[in-house]
């Protein structure tokens, strides 16, 4: 089995049509634009893609289109999509995107136990999803709902002993917790992806593999531009690290609702800001202003740093 490329994975969004239907064609070109943009790989049926909020054969749908569109692009794609509280009907889940062969299955670890059961019973519920999914490979993911489950270094050390996990969406947000992760993975086939871009740069050069998350429906090429520039230039490297962090805000505001809206300035076929996890209306004037505000400062550091 191969590894994962290190690099830029997005956390895909969902596009809708204007009667909240998803819009597949539009999945269609949201993954060409990402590949335009340098990225090296997508994460799809992640919280950003509002899997909590789709029916199996949604996820199951987006999943299918997502790999479709990626074929000849270079794209390594890693998908999700289970959402249930019992662990077979997880398994069902994560069979039926297993069919579709992406480039692994990443598991939720808010998934695999309760906020109040130890890690045993974590470690023990994804071995029991290894066994009943055999040959494809994993990921891990911190996903930040309905609760945030961290992995510590002793249980992922646990888990990559199947030699079984190649991808890892990290979201502790702090740089020596991703430090010490790192360290703790360093001989195996799994990867860290940092989802934070504040702490970006610095967990690069701990040896972070790359990052997946939310900016990427913003601005991916300044992340693609930051993978190069920190391996030959790290004076460079420090001053786009500096605005990719400040601007990471942004997601603060009321994301997904605001990466729609960027990525139909961007000129993406995106029918509505339409999302399922919230209204609409609460993306006002003044947010819409701050994202225009955003978007012409980019065509700026696009000329600078992206040719």
């Amino acid at each position: 089995m191969s590894i994962v490329k290190d690099g830029i994975y997005p956390a895909m969004i969902t596009p809708y049509k204007k009667d909240g239907s998803v819009d597949l064609e539009a999945c269609k070109a949201l993954v060409k634009w990402y590949a335009d943009r340098g990225c090296d790989g997508i994460f799809a049926d992640c919280m950003s893609n509002e899997i909590f909020f789709l029916s199996l054969e949604e996820r199951v749908a987006i999943a299918k289109t997502v790999l479709e569109a990626a074929e000849g692009t270079g794209l390594d794609i890693v998908i999700s999509g289970h959402i249930s509280d019992s662990l077979e009907d997880q398994i069902t889940e994560l069979k039926a995107m297993a069919e579709l062969k992406p480039k692994a299955i990443v598991l939720i670890t808010n998934r695999l136990a309760t906020e109040d059961e130890p890690d045993e019973v974590l470690v023990a519920n994804a071995k029991a999803i290894l066994e009943a999914i055999p040959d494809i490979d994993f990921g891990l993911y911190e996903a930040p709902a309905p609760y945030k489950r961290e992995l510590n270094p002793d249980v992922l050390k646990a888990l990559i002993a199947t030699d079984r996990f190649v991808f890892m969406k990290d979201t502790c947000c702090e740089a020596e917790k991703i430090k010490e992760k790192v360290e703790a993975i360093k001989d195996s086939r799994l990867k860290l992806y940092n989802a934070n871009s504040a702490t970006l740069l610095e967990s690069l050069y701990d040896g972070a593999a790359g990052y997946c998350g939310v900016m990427t429906s913003f601005h991916p090429e300044l992340y693609a531009r930051l993978m190069e520039l920190y391996k030959v230039n790290k004076e460079e490297a420090v001053k786009l690290q500096n605005y990719i962090g400040y601007a990471s805000a942004i997601q603060y505001q009321m994301y997904p609702l605001n990466a729609k809206y960027y990525l139909q300035k961007h000129g993406l076929p995106i029918e509505s800001t339409f999302c399922r996890n919230r209204s609409s209306e609460i993306l006002n004037e003044t947010m819409r202003k701050e994202l225009d505000q955003m978007y012409e400062t980019e065509k700026l550091l696009g000329e600078m740093y992206c040719g």
